[in-house]
């Protein structure tokens, strides 16, 4: 091989490194407590006061982990004011359901025909015509952990 060869297989594997470096240095939280059809909230590490947020993780029953942004305000659960999901009413009992295929406000204190209003597929997709669809957090499940990308 020559010269021009090596500078240009050095220069691969230090971008290769520096890959490896980026995703190492990335966000995570734990995943691999989370059994198939079971949810676990966990910290944004994005979040600061007073725009606090956290991430619902949800384990399908075939294995598969999803990622959702829930917004906190005041400690908190939030449901979603409008499409950006600006933090409107306070949501104290999230109820996921994997069976059912549900994520839904469970929370008594919110008027029944309002919390039918809120619910949503494990798949993010929204079940009614008056809220979005939640957002997902970009990410990818690694060793165990919930690696959070920008």
């Amino acid at each position: 091989m020559g010269t021009t060869g090596c500078r240009g297989l050095a220069a691969w594997l230090a971008l290769l490194a520096g890959a490896a470096q980026a995703q190492s240095s990335l966000p995570r939280v734990p995943s691999a407590q989370i059994r198939p059809g079971s949810h676990a909230f966990a910290a944004d590490p994005y979040s600061e006061p007073p725009h606090e947020s956290q991430i619902l993780l949800v384990r399908e029953k075939s294995g598969r982990l999803r990622a959702w942004f829930i917004p906190v305000r005041k400690g908190t659960r939030r449901l979603p004011e409008d499409a950006r999901w600006t933090p409107g009413l306070p949501c104290a009992a999230f109820v996921v359901d994997v069976e059912a295929d549900l994520i839904a406000c469970g929370d008594p204190l919110i008027p029944a025909d309002i919390r039918l209003r809120f619910r949503w597929r494990i798949d993010g997709r929204r079940r009614s015509d008056f809220v979005p669809d939640l957002i997902a957090i970009p990410g990818a499940e690694v060793g165990g952990h919930f690696v959070l990308h920008r």
